[in-house]
């Protein structure tokens, strides 16, 4: 039974430390798209949307739109790539 506690009370905690990682590494990617280039700002909103599959498909659509305002704005045919696929496997 100790073991069995023991194994639950690890488990918890690794699941809650991750959890705050990816939280902690979203929003460190949030904040550098302030300085970022078109092409940076590109793949980062592409790497938001991709954390989100599965999960928050609301954050992907948000994400996917980001992107595809870029790409339409400057003219960037990756980001309205990017935020069509997006938006589509959202939909999906």
């Amino acid at each position: 039974m100790r073991v069995y506690c023991l194994l639950c009370f690890v488990l918890f905690h690794v699941c809650t430390i991750y959890g705050q990682d990816v939280s902690y590494s979203r929003q460190k990617r949030i904040h550098q798209l302030k300085t970022a280039t078109v092409s940076e700002k590109s793949a980062i909103y592409d790497e938001l949307a991709q954390s989100y599959f599965g999960t928050r498909n609301d954050s992907v659509l948000y994400f996917a739109e980001k992107n595809i305002a870029l790409g339409e704005k400057h003219n960037s045919k990756r980001s309205l790539t990017l935020g069509l696929m997006h938006k589509g496997i959202a939909y999906s």
